[in-house]
């Protein structure tokens, strides 16, 4: 199943993030910044060289603190949540790593695999890129 999948999916080069709407900034003749307008969210595009180590560091603590250790997806996290979500009668929170959100993201470019599930990303697929781009 894995090799399968592998073999369906793009170059890791073709991956692109959808669009987000970033800031728009206006500007006078004379340089000086007249207005800032954005939609919902306050986007800036900041080139990762550009971001401190520990804001990165901060980000996947809070995010998925087990990162580092696991291959995509985090079992325990998955089974927490669920439990939680079982005892509270809704949900309450979710178990979802960094690599499942970034597939989620760019799942709209991998069109050709039928077993992609957009809400609940695959974990087969995560499997694939995991071996693909680090093994």
């Amino acid at each position: 199943m894995i090799g399968k999948i592998s073999t369906d999916l793009p170059h890791i080069d073709e991956l692109t993030p959808r669009e987000q709407p970033l800031t728009t900034e206006i500007y006078a003749s004379d340089g000086s910044l007249l207005a800032y307008l954005h939609a919902e969210e306050d986007r800036k595009i900041v080139p990762l060289n550009e971001i401190s180590r520990y804001v990165i560091n901060a980000t996947i603590a809070r995010e998925d603190e087990r990162f580092y250790e696991h291959p995509g997806f985090d079992i325990e996290a998955i089974i927490r949540a669920l439990l939680m979500n079982i005892i509270e009668g809704k949900i309450v929170e979710g178990g979802s790593t960094i690599t499942q959100s970034y597939i989620e993201k760019i799942s709209e470019n991998i069109t050709n695999i039928e077993v992609m599930n957009k809400k609940n990303p695959n974990i087969f697929i995560i499997f694939a890129l995991f071996f693909l781009i680090f093994l």
